[in-house]
Formats: C-alpha cells, sequence, structure tokens
C-alpha cells in the first residue's frame, strides 16, 4: 500500500511537506518513532478530515482544542489516558503512550474514536492500528496506510467510515 494508492480515491495530496522536516523535532520531543506510512500520508495530506468523519492530526498543525496540533491532542490525550487509568483502571485493555511501547494517538473520528498507532519498538511495530471506543478497543493488525485505504473502501463493513464517506470519501485539508 502506497500513497498513489489514494489519489483516485481521495484526490491529490494538498500539503506536500517534507517527512523529516514534520517528524524530526516532534519525535525526538516525544522519545517516539511513529510508522512511516502514517507521516508519509500526513506530511503530503496534512492534517485533514476524511470522508467528512475522520481526524488525522499534524505535528506543526495550528494548536487548540478543536485543531489538529498533534502535540497538543497528544499532550490532552495523556492526560485522559491517565486520568481513566487512575479512576477506571478496568477501562483501558492496552498500553498507552507514554508508557513504553505505548499506543499513541493519531486522529479521531467523529463519533470519538480514537485512532492510534504502535510506535517503533513497540510488540507490534508498523502496525497495528487501534481504534479506542472508549469501553471497547480493536487492534488491526495491519499498517496504518492499509487501514486507512480499505476503510474508506468499505472493508469493515462501516466500522471504519459510514457508508456515507465509503460512497463519497471526501478530503478537507485544515491547514494551511
Amino acid at each position: 500500500m502506497n500513497l498513489e494508492s489514494f489519489r483516485t480515491l481521495i484526490g491529490e495530496p494538498r500539503l506536500r511537506h517534507d517527512v523529516d522536516a514534520d517528524w524530526t523535532e516532534f519525535e525526538n520531543d516525544f522519545d517516539v518513532r511513529l510508522p512511516m506510512d502514517y507521516k508519509a500520508f500526513v506530511s503530503s495530506y496534512g492534517p485533514c478530515i476524511l470522508g467528512d468523519e475522520l481526524v488525522l492530526f499534524h505535528p506543526r498543525a495550528p494548536a487548540g482544542p478543536d485543531a489538529a496540533d498533534l502535540r497538543w491532542k497528544v499532550e490532552s490525550h495523556v492526560y485522559a489516558y491517565e486520568s481513566m487509568r487512575e479512576w477506571h483502571p478496568q477501562s483501558i485493555d492496552f498500553v498507552a503512550y507514554p508508557q513504553a511501547g505505548g499506543y499513541f494517538p493519531i486522529g479521531h473520528n467523529h463519533m470519538g474514536v480514537g485512532w492510534l498507532v504502535a510506535v517503533e519498538g513497540a510488540e507490534h511495530a508498523n502496525g497495528p492500528v487501534l481504534l479506542d471506543y472508549g469501553a471497547d478497543q480493536r487492534e488491526l493488525d495491519m499498517p496504518f496506510l492499509e487501514v486507512l485505504y480499505r476503510g474508506l473502501r468499505g472493508e469493515f463493513n462501516g466500522e471504519i467510515f459510514s457508508d456515507t464517506a465509503v460512497e463519497n470519501p471526501t478530503y478537507q485539508l485544515l491547514w494551511p
């Protein structure tokens, strides 16, 4: 699976940043190495909304609660997951960043389902994607691009994207 596959599905990427320029400082600051397919997609397509449902975060997007700034979102997710672990430890069946090998938040959909990826050095490096439904989680043991592409094509029976998003897979750049 590569970025070319997405051109016919959602159109041309509109950001086209350099992956190293986008990610080196961020990964050093957070002491993680994210999957290359995720970084390449977000550096090309930017912080965006796919299918009017999935918001993907970018490390250099503007900050704020309604923005798609990965740095800000990671910090808010860390707080949320640490609070959940403290008050309702039975509700989280996975290891989340900043714990070693923890899943790293990269996006969320309009229903609040969190998208997380395994970082390099984790048990499942370069995949899988974890969907966090709050009370339940689903691990998809495949790379980010494959989950995204197959989801936009409707191969997960509406679990990843609604039928409406599959019928008309849209792409909206959120920044700049």
